[in-house]
């Protein structure tokens, strides 16, 4: 699995990591952002792990290597696939965008049943847009 990485490490105070930060809005430390050839997103771990979670993230996002963040919202937003507004809106959560993730968990949500465990998402965004709209 390691020979699938290329491994990139920055200082997040030197100024030459400040363009890498803001291209992938990366707001707080730890963040591991995984990116496919071009450059482009394909998901990102924040905060520390132990080292058997962190692997079995690293598992799974390497199973969707070939669909970057961009290709999942163009699928939520001219496909209405409800699986890609979900992956969408997770990715939003995990960047604390919670008007963005609450938009495309919404949108998503129109595959739920009222007892899906999903729903917890939805709410953490709608408690992080609250949060915010207090601060």
């Amino acid at each position: 699995m390691k020979s699938d990485f290329v491994f990139l490490k920055l200082d997040a105070d030197l100024p030459s990591s400040w363009n890498l930060k803001s291209k992938f809005n990366v707001t707080g430390y730890p963040t591991v952002v995984f990116a496919n050839e071009k450059g482009e997103e394909i998901d990102r771990i924040i905060g520390s792990r132990e080292p058997d979670a962190f692997v079995a993230s690293m598992r799974k996002i390497l199973n969707q290597k070939n669909t970057s963040f961009d290709e999942k919202k163009s699928k939520a937003d001219l496909n209405n696939d409800l699986k890609a507004a979900y992956e969408v809106g997770v990715a939003y959560l995990k960047r604390d965008q919670f008007s963005l993730a609450h938009f495309y968990l919404l949108k998503a949500s129109r595959g739920w049943d009222s007892k899906d465990q999903r729903r917890n998402k939805l709410l953490t965004a709608q408690l992080g847009i609250n949060a915010k709209l207090n601060d």
